[in-house]
């Protein structure tokens, strides 16, 4: 199977977080372009990001744009579908479902069609995540309490 798509729209980075399998592939695989949005509701649903599919063009994801290297197309998609065990066969399956969708970026005059990942599953009202912007979210969530670590009285 030949994917003529090469670029892909990701919007559940958290750029503090510890380095992940995905992370580490795109630095070494992918260019990022820039900053895009795509039409739908952004959910937090704590251990990821998930992505739905909007009728209203008020709600929006923000996203990052990665244009995968050469050579690398088919790798990289491979290694997404196990990442997020996206289904690309069967789209009501649970889980994400990858789709070739045209992106706005801020550093581009035209439209970018990049791969989108939507969740199908369930997205609880109260896991919406307000203007769409992960990184923004994740920013402004309190930090966990410290593992491990014990009070002296």
């Amino acid at each position: 199977m030949r994917i003529e798509v090469d670029h892909l729209f990701l919007y559940g980075l958290d750029p503090e977080a510890p380095p992940t399998g995905l992370t580490l592939a795109l630095k070494k695989h992918a260019i990022h372009v820039g900053r895009g949005t795509v039409q739908g509701r952004l959910y937090d649903l704590d251990d990821f990001a998930a992505a739905v599919r909007s009728n209203d063009p008020e709600e929006v994801v923000h996203g990052d744009v990665y244009r995968i290297e050469d050579g690398h197309t088919q790798s990289m998609i491979a290694f997404l579908d196990l990442y997020e065990s996206a289904d690309a066969a069967d789209p009501d399956a649970p889980g994400f479902t990858r789709v070739a969708v045209d992106i706005p970026v801020d550093t581009l005059i035209h439209p970018q069609r990049a791969w989108v990942s939507w969740w199908n599953g369930p997205t609880p009202e109260e896991a919406r995540i307000p203007g769409g912007d992960y990184a923004f979210h994740q920013a402004r969530k309190p930090a966990p309490p410290a593992k491990g670590k014990r009070r002296r009285s």
